[in-house]
């Protein structure tokens, strides 16, 4: 019965949780929350209307409480499922880290203030207002589309320059600000009456083209004020630009996959394992190996269309590994290269799991090139190989090597090839 239970609980956390092509009831999950979630936003919005709210208003409430309810078996599944989510914590831990979690406050405060009118009635005004941070549910959808998750990974690759960015233009604002206030202080005492009013002064220059409700009569703060508003358009900039590079970043790995790559007919490529599937059925079933198959592959190197949604199935090979991680829950990965491995190797590095990559040819190919910055270990037939690889990481192990190969007889694979013994053999392999 325990393991009935266990096994029911992550069937659960897999259907909540975004899910992978394969699994067709966990991404119609995923398309039902997507739903939920702009049926709830959408009856808010409708209610601010005073006469669709004096048509509809039962209607709504009706659907709002609906959505809501919802929001609030979404969030306990979530919660009872959490040792799933965080398979390196206890469950108690767990449940800890996903309340107090960016998604989880989001997910309990989407239906939390809903209720809370019924035990607080003083303080209906400001639970209402607090509604308004379900509209963060949003960042829910964004997971559940690949063109959307690039948004998402690129401003969690760049956060530290962002940071950066934005950290500079508050000392640029406050620095002006402070200027202008000294310039223009005795001119204007009602106007830049104190250290504040140069705030918004500076914010308005330098974020967008000013109001017009305040500014300066001088002429040195004038010079300043024009100083200020081109340094504006180049601060406001930098966070664009940088933005900007991250997405440059996220076609960076295909970029190369084209022009490193010597093979020949590149395509990407989707493998869907099923019944009817020649593969599986007399090689992997054979062997009794599970598979499970990912979105990804190689770029055309020739123009084609589908060069342009290509990046996005690359991204969605790395989100569907996560995914697999998750369900499988692996001790260790292993990797011999090739461009499948590149998802499953980086999601394997984000999520905790040990990877370890072997390559065998004495110049690492690009695949294990791209995989080494989330490996554990990197294993390598040749000591010269080793050098150029990061020491910390390179191990020389040579070519693993079944005990079989070493017991064949040269006599009984001339006859079976049908060569001749009294003359040399030379094997090309490529």
């Amino acid at each position: 019965m325990a393991k009935k239970a266990k096994e029911f609980r992550k069937r659960m956390f897999e259907i909540v949780e975004i899910g992978y092509g394969e699994d067709s009831v966990s991404r119609g999950y995923d398309f039902f929350c997507a739903f939920v979630v702009i049926l709830n936003l959408t009856v808010n919005v409708m209610q601010t209307f005073q006469d669709l709210n004096a048509r509809f208003g039962t209607a709504f409430k009706t659907i709002e409480f609906l959505t809501i309810a919802f929001f609030a078996v979404d969030y306990v599944l979530r919660l009872w499922t959490a040792d799933h989510l965080y398979r390196n914590e206890g469950r108690p831990q767990a449940m800890l880290r996903y309340i107090f979690s960016f998604s989880g406050i989001i997910d309990l405060l989407s239906f939390l203030p809903y209720f809370l009118p019924v035990m607080f009635p003083d303080g209906a005004v400001a639970f209402r207002m607090i509604r308004v941070i379900r509209i963060f549910r949003l960042f829910r959808i964004n997971s559940y589309y690949d063109s959307l998750n690039v948004i998402t990974e690129v401003l969690r690759a760049k956060r530290q320059a962002l940071v950066s960015s934005v950290f500079i233009i508050l000392v640029l604002m406050l620095a002006s600000s402070l200027c202008m206030y000294s310039l223009e202080h005795e001119a204007q005492p009602e106007v830049f009456q104190n250290a504040f009013s140069g705030i918004w002064w500076s914010a308005s220059t330098l974020l967008t083209v000013g109001y017009g409700d305040i500014y300066p009569v001088t002429t040195l703060g004038k010079i300043l004020g024009i100083i200020i508003s081109f340094l504006g358009v180049g601060m406001v900039a930098i966070p664009t630009g940088i933005i900007s590079a991250g997405f440059v970043e996220q076609y960076a790995l295909v970029k190369k996959f084209t022009e490193e790559s010597a093979e020949e007919s590149i395509r990407f490529i989707k493998v869907r394992i099923g019944k009817k599937d020649v593969w599986e059925g007399k090689q992997i079933g054979e062997l009794g190996i599970p598979y499970y198959g990912i979105s990804s592959g190689k770029l055309r190197r020739y123009f084609d269309a589908k060069n342009f949604s290509d990046p996005f199935r690359v991204l969605k090979g790395y989100r569907e590994s996560r995914q697999l991680l998750r369900k499988l829950e692996p001790n260790i990965i292993f990797s011999k290269g090739g461009f499948v491995s590149v998802p499953v190797v980086a999601a394997a590095g984000r999520s905790g799991i040990p990877a370890i990559i072997h390559e065998s040819d004495m110049t690492p190919g690009l695949a294990n090139r791209l995989c080494m910055r989330y490996a554990k270990l990197i294993c390598c037939n040749f000591p010269e190989t080793a050098e150029n690889l990061p020491h910390s990481k390179a191990v020389v192990t040579g070519t693993p090597i079944r005990p079989e190969l070493l017991s064949g007889d040269a006599e009984r694979g001339a006859k079976f090839c049908g060569f001749d013994a009294s003359r040399p053999v030379l094997m090309v392999i490529g």
